[in-house]
C-alpha cells in the first residue's frame, strides 16, 4: 500500500468515526441531556483516542495499515539516543 493511499484510507476512517461519534453524542443529547462541551475530560479523550480507534476501524480491512501504526507509535516511543543508535546500525 503506498503512503498516499495509506494517508487517504487514515483521513476517511477518521472522517467516517468522527461522524458515528457525533451521532452518538447526538442520541446521548436527546436521551439524557448529555453535552460534550460540558465534559472537557471526555472530548480530550475523544480526542486522544480518535488516531488509535481509526487505526483500529483501518485494521479490519487493513492489516498493513494496523503494522505500519504499530511501528510508528514504537518509534516515537524510543528515546533520541535509541533513535541514533537504530539511524547508525541502519548506515552500516
Amino acid at each position: 500500500m503506498s503512503a498516499a493511499n495509506y494517508i487517504i484510507s487514515f483521513l476517511a476512517n477518521m472522517v467516517f468515526l468522527s461522524l458515528v461519534l457525533v451521532w452518538l453524542e447526538g442520541r446521548f443529547r436527546k436521551k439524557y441531556g448529555f453535552r460534550i462541551e460540558d465534559h472537557p475530560a471526555i472530548a480530550a479523550t475523544y480526542v486522544l483516542l480518535l488516531p488509535f480507534l481509526t487505526e483500529l476501524f483501518s485494521w479490519a480491512f487493513n492489516k498493513e495499515a494496523f503494522f505500519f501504526s504499530m511501528v510508528q507509535a514504537e518509534l516515537f516511543s524510543l528515546s533520541t539516543e535509541e533513535i541514533l543508535n537504530l539511524v547508525s546500525l541502519m548506515l552500516i
